[in-house]
């Protein structure tokens, strides 16, 4: 290991889990539950087009199918929560 490569590592860490985790904290104090569960739901789909355009990877119809399976299963889940809270 060794000085330059260690701070690189360093950086991407941060910047991959610390930062947009205490962001995520952040916004979750000032959007409701049920926004911040969607936009949440919406992070696959960031994350296979940023894959796609910086990486070059190509998702197969089945991962592609996965993606909005969790984003339904998400929505829904987001949505009946609010009727439910409605009616209460």
């Amino acid at each position: 290991l060794t000085g330059p490569i260690l701070l690189t590592g360093l950086a991407i860490a941060f910047l991959s889990s610390a930062l947009p985790y205490s962001l995520e904290m952040i916004a979750l104090k000032g959007l409701s539950r049920s926004t911040f569960s969607i936009l949440m739901s919406l992070e696959p789909v960031f994350a296979a087009l940023s894959g796609y355009l910086f990486l070059k990877e190509d998702l197969t119809l089945l991962q592609l199918f996965a993606i909005a399976l969790v984003i339904t299963a998400s929505l829904g889940s987001s949505l009946t929560a609010i009727k439910k809270t409605q009616a209460v």
